[in-house]
């Protein structure tokens, strides 16, 4: 069974408490990762169907293309490449879900999906406005994307060690799309409350919940890092 093989470990004692209700989950998937294979998905799927009442699979958006131009990428072809790595991760979600006998209760999501949402969009600008105002939550947030972007030259082998500030300033957009899921996650997928769910910590947003930066956390989520022992 799922819960057999996953470690759910709550990063707070209040998202302790919310994952115990478990009303809802939201399951966050990176691409360029070879982590969310089929088989790691079918047994995530299969523990969120035995943990909560209904989940989510939240898919990266077009801003994943970013990462990619940070790495050297001309734009057409990060564009091409992020987008075969979004489709390539929705097969997989598709996959898993099928093997649970598509149960009702599970979405699909693309954070592109939310483009004209209005809540979606407010807490964007917050992400925006903080960034543009913050030094601490701005050095955070290049520091988070600046790993990201070296973690995928070494997966592609580039050669150089980082992209170059103009690169990374325009790559944290994808954190920035992210960052409402975080923070007004209930109100942005229409839910009472919900743990996002992920397979490692987010430093920035436990330095967002100890109040660290100018953001606040809505009170009915929490987080949750997912281990398999």
């Amino acid at each position: 069974m799922g819960a057999q093989y996953c470690h759910a470990q709550p990063l707070t004692g209040k998202c302790a408490e919310i994952y115990r209700r478990g009303r809802h989950a939201l399951i966050g998937i990176s691409p360029f990762n070879s982590k969310f294979s089929t088989e790691y998905l079918i047994l995530v799927a299969r523990w969120a169907n035995e943990t909560f009442r209904s989940f989510d699979f939240l898919l990266a958006g077009d801003e994943a293309a970013l990462l990619l131009e940070a790495t050297g990428t001309p734009a057409g072809r990060a564009r091409y490449k992020s987008r075969k790595a979004v489709r390539r991760n929705l097969r997989s979600v598709q996959d898993a879900l099928a093997h649970l006998g598509r149960p009702a209760r599970a979405r699909i999501l693309n954070i592109a999906d939310f483009t004209g949402h209005e809540v979606y969009a407010m807490a964007r600008k917050e992400g925006a406005a903080a960034f543009a105002a913050d030094p601490e939550f701005r050095a955070a947030c290049l520091e988070m994307v600046d790993k990201a972007v070296r973690g995928r030259m070494r997966t592609v082998d580039v050669a150089g060690s980082a992209a170059v500030p103009e690169q990374l300033e325009r790559a944290v957009e994808y954190v920035l799309a992210e960052l409402p899921f975080l923070t007004r996650g209930p109100e942005v997928v229409g839910v009472e409350e919900f743990v996002v769910v992920y397979h490692q910590s987010w430093p920035l947003y436990e330095r967002i919940l100890a109040g660290e930066f100018p953001l606040t956390v809505h009170p009915a989520q929490g987080y949750v890092n997912l281990d398999q022992p």
